[in-house]
C-alpha cells in the first residue's frame, strides 16, 4: 500500500453497528480474543473506542478508557495485512489527542513480553516500561506475562 491510499483511511467512532466486524478483527488477530460481550460492553459503555476503514472495510481499531486522572489503552488491533503502515500510530495518536483535551496526561498499557512489534511501536511513541504483570495473558500454554508500558504526556 502506498503513502496515498493511506490518506484515504476514514478514522471515526466506532459504534454498536460496527460490532460484528470488530468482534471478526478480533478473531482473526488473536489466538485468546476479546468476547463479544466484551467489545460490546465497551461501546455501550461510551469507552473511546475508534475504528479505522479503507474501502468501507474494518482494518483496525483501538480501545481506551480516557479519565481526568489517567489514561488506559485497553486494546489496540490492525488487521494483518495493514500492520506496519502507519494505522496503529494514527489510531494512538486520536486516544493522546483527546488525552490533551482531558488533561489526562498518565497513560498505561500492557502487552505480552513477546509481541516485539508493539513493544517497538509503544517504546517509539516514547512508553517507558514500569513493571511486570505476572501470568497476565493466556496462551495455549497457560499463561504470559505482561510488561506495563506508561507514558506521561507533556
Amino acid at each position: 500500500m502506498s503513502a496515498n491510499l493511506l490518506e484515504h483511511i476514514n478514522y471515526t467512532d466506532a459504534k454498536l453497528s460496527d460490532l460484528d466486524k470488530i468482534f471478526k478483527l478480533e478473531l482473526n488477530s488473536y489466538d485468546h480474543p476479546w468476547t463479544i460481550g466484551i467489545l460490546r460492553d465497551c461501546l455501550v459503555n461510551h469507552y473511546d473506542f475508534y475504528k479505522a476503514e479503507y474501502n468501507n472495510n474494518l482494518i483496525g481499531y483501538i480501545i481506551s478508557k480516557i479519565s481526568i486522572y489517567e489514561t488506559h489503552i485497553l486494546n489496540l488491533t490492525v488487521s494483518e495485512d495493514y500492520r506496519q503502515k502507519g494505522i496503529a500510530t494514527d489510531l494512538l495518536e486520536m486516544i493522546f489527542a483527546k488525552c490533551y483535551i482531558m488533561n489526562s496526561l498518565n497513560i498505561f498499557l500492557e502487552t505480552r513480553v513477546d509481541n516485539t512489534p508493539a513493544i517497538k511501536l509503544y517504546e517509539k511513541h516514547n512508553f517507558r516500561r514500569i513493571s511486570i504483570r505476572k501470568n497476565y495473558y493466556q496462551t495455549s500454554d497457560g499463561k504470559q506475562d505482561a510488561i506495563i508500558f506508561k507514558k506521561i504526556l507533556s
